[in-house]
């Protein structure tokens, strides 16, 4: 952490860097489970991403910052920034963003009771994720847990089988 903020100091005047850097070091705080100091350097890198017009940062950037969010009782916040995000993503075209974006809006009606929802989400993340193996397991594993949750057995274990088969082929792949 400090040298990353070291390098901001260096490179000061930089902003497309400080930007990626702010977003590095909410990553950095967040895993030490510093909720406040995450979202501050997310909310930093969003600002000089704006100021810079970076929108692959700001993307990036508003993503992660809806990721912690998320974890706490900011749920509407979090849908804000993951709304603004999935936009960013569909502008520069950025089919693994959409499906990542979509995959959280998922996760969070799946953790709600809102399945159906949540079905539709993983759905749309499922269709984009066909160049992403690591994702590709994810949300086969997410599509069938929800359709366990519907009660439709017959799509969850065909899901289930897919995502063990996603899994195995996983050995050996960069994520």
């Amino acid at each position: 952490i400090e040298r990353v903020k070291q390098a901001v100091e260096w490179r000061k005047g930089d902003h497309i860097f400080e930007s990626d850097a702010c977003s590095n070091l909410g990553i950095c705080y967040l895993q030490l489970g510093d909720t406040a100091e995450a979202v501050a350097w997310y909310q930093k890198g969003i600002a000089l991403s704006q100021e810079v017009g970076n929108l692959n940062a700001l993307a990036n950037s508003k993503f992660n910052l809806a990721n912690v969010l998320a974890r706490t009782e900011n749920k509407q916040q979090a849908r804000q920034y993951y709304s603004e995000a999935l936009s960013i993503f569909d502008s520069l075209g950025l089919n693994q963003g959409r499906a990542t974006a979509y995959s959280a809006f998922g996760t969070m009606e799946f953790h709600e009771g809102n399945y159906a929802q949540a079905l539709e989400y993983y759905l749309k993340c499922y269709e984009l994720s066909q160049d992403y193996p690591r994702l590709r397991y994810e949300v086969e594993t997410n599509l069938s847990l929800t359709y366990e949750a519907l009660g439709d057995f017959q799509n969850a274990f065909y899901f289930l089988e897919h995502s063990i088969t996603a899994k195995d082929s996983l050995s050996g792949v960069e994520m």
